[in-house]
Formats: C-alpha cells, sequence, structure tokens
C-alpha cells in the first residue's frame, strides 16, 4: 500500500527522475518541459521507494478563483496500490487551503479516477496538428503583428486573467522564460486585441496560450506561428472554438486527439472562455 512510499517536493534536481518516470508510462517529457512543471508557479510532489520518484502529481494555484491538477503519474511498474488516488488527494488538499476549484485535462486511463474523486466532464480538449499546410491561411481584418518582449507580460497577464477568470502571474514569467516564439496582435487602434507564446518539443511547435478577442485575430497568429516555423505545429483547442477547428481543418491541420476537460467544487470555468483558442499546457489548463 501507499502507506510504505514516501512522499514530499520535486524538485529541479529531480529532473531527470521526472522524465524517467514519464517514459516508464510512455510520455517523452523534454527538458524544457519538466522545467516548466518543476517551476514556482506551482508545487510539484512525488512518492518515492527506496530513492527512486515513483509516482508524481502537481498542483497549480492561481488564487482562489481557480486550479489546475496535472503531472499525474504512476510507474508502470506498481500501478494499483491507490499511489495515483493518494497523490491526487494530497494535491486537492493544497487547493482546498484557498477555497479553489480544480480543473484538468484527463488522460484515457487516468479518467475513472478523476471521476471517482468527483470531477465532472464539462467539455473537451482538441488536439491539432500540421506539419505544412496545404494552404495560406486566410484572415479578414488588418492587424499589427510583433513579437513578444518582456515589456508586454503585464499586459498579457491582465488579458489573460480577464479570459481564464483567474489571476495567472506567476505562471506568465515560467512560460517567458521556456518561450521559443510568441506574438502580440494590435489593431488600428494600437489595443492589444490577441496574443500567443508557444514552446518548443523537440522539432514540434507548441502553441499555447492563445488568446484572441475575434476568430480572425487567432487565426492572424496561427498564420504567424506556421509561416514561422520549418517543423510541425501543434496547438489544443477548447471544444467551444468549432468553427476556429472547422478553419484548422481546411487548412491542413489534423486532430491528433481529445481529451475530457473535468472540474471539480465548480460547475463551469470562470471568464470569457469564447476568447481561448489555445491552453497554455494541459498541466496548466
Amino acid at each position: 500500500m501507499y502507506q510504505d512510499f514516501e512522499i514530499d517536493m520535486i524538485t529541479k534536481d529531480d529532473g531527470l527522475a521526472l522524465q524517467n518516470l514519464a517514459h516508464s508510462v510512455g510520455w517523452n517529457f523534454t527538458t524544457g518541459q519538466t522545467n516548466l512543471f518543476i517551476s514556482p508557479a506551482g508545487k510539484l510532489f512525488g512518492y518515492r521507494f527506496e530513492g527512486n520518484l515513483v509516482a508524481s502529481a502537481g498542483i497549480y494555484i492561481y488564487g482562489s478563483a481557480l486550479a489546475s491538477l496535472g503531472v499525474v503519474i504512476v510507474h508502470s511498474g506498481i500501478q494499483r496500490k491507490g499511489l495515483g488516488k493518494s497523490i491526487v488527494k494530497h494535491c486537492l488538499i493544497e487547493a482546498e487551503r484557498v477555497g479553489a476549484p480544480v480543473m484538468l485535462v484527463a488522460t484515457e486511463q487516468g479518467f475513472p479516477l478523476y471521476k471517482s474523486l468527483g470531477f465532472q466532464t464539462i467539455g473537451d480538449i482538441h488536439r491539432f496538428e500540421v506539419s505544412k499546410p496545404l494552404e495560406d491561411i486566410r484572415i479578414n481584418g488588418a492587424f499589427q503583428v510583433d513579437q513578444v518582449e518582456e515589456g508586454d507580460l503585464d499586459q498579457l497577464i491582465a488579458l489573460d486573467e480577464t479570459v481564464i477568470g483567474a489571476n495567472r502571474s506567476r505562471l506568465y514569467p515560467v512560460l517567458f522564460s521556456n518561450m521559443e516564439c510568441g506574438y502580440v496582435v494590435r489593431n488600428s487602434q494600437n489595443t492589444v486585441v490577441g496574443f500567443g507564446l508557444a514552446g518548443r518539443r523537440n522539432n514540434v511547435l507548441v502553441v499555447g496560450p492563445m488568446v484572441a478577442v475575434t476568430q480572425d485575430v487567432a487565426l492572424t497568429l496561427m498564420r504567424t506561428f506556421v509561416s514561422g516555423w520549418s517543423g510541425p505545429v501543434r496547438i489544443d483547442v477548447p471544444s467551444q472554438q468549432e468553427k476556429f477547428m472547422k478553419h484548422l481543418l481546411t487548412y491542413g491541420f489534423e486532430e491528433k486527439m481529445i481529451s475530457p476537460l473535468m472540474i471539480l467544487n465548480a460547475h463551469e470555468l470562470g471568464g470569457k472562455r469564447d476568447q481561448l483558442y489555445g491552453i497554455a499546457d494541459p498541466v496548466f489548463g
């Protein structure tokens, strides 16, 4: 039983151990991903047995408005011993201390566990990827697109808070430090109407978060990311963006995966979710 195992915080010194743990269940974490997950943006806990990391789970709390659960892994050799449920409950206690509802993007394997703990499905996250667009992405409207700079950070955090319904100011410096590229879109009045950040996973450019006040702004961002990258481009899109997803299919994107979006201690997510076109990461929401 899990009482025979020791739980503690996972730190940056555990980066390789976390990668090995992920590999045991068929996940390939890059060094960049481990830097994101083991960061001041949240708390990552682990079970150890005889000095080896055998389970993990992270909770990323954005004040009392929202928390996100992720990096839930149990080593393939010791599953079905209660470790997963135990370490997830440990994370949920952290969220309960501030009264935050908890969201997550579930894997097929983890779905039964989350459902047993009271999580409810409120939507889906659709993963799209393209190696080379069939044609140039068409947009309507004239926008100014600039590369993201450090001075944009406060403005992006404020826009993100409006859309997500929670302040993620601790997350954004971490995203910035691990960013491969990012863009800000402004209208003719020089007002920021959208932005997107992207990190690199081997040769894949993973876009997210991506926020836009209209679909045309979102398509402008996607065209900029695709045209500026020589390899595959990926984005995880919330299910409410049906028209946007149809456009992605038209331009040659393929839907690779659909994952349930679940929540605990709330009935729905806050914020202007109709302006969220790409999540930051399944771990962060």
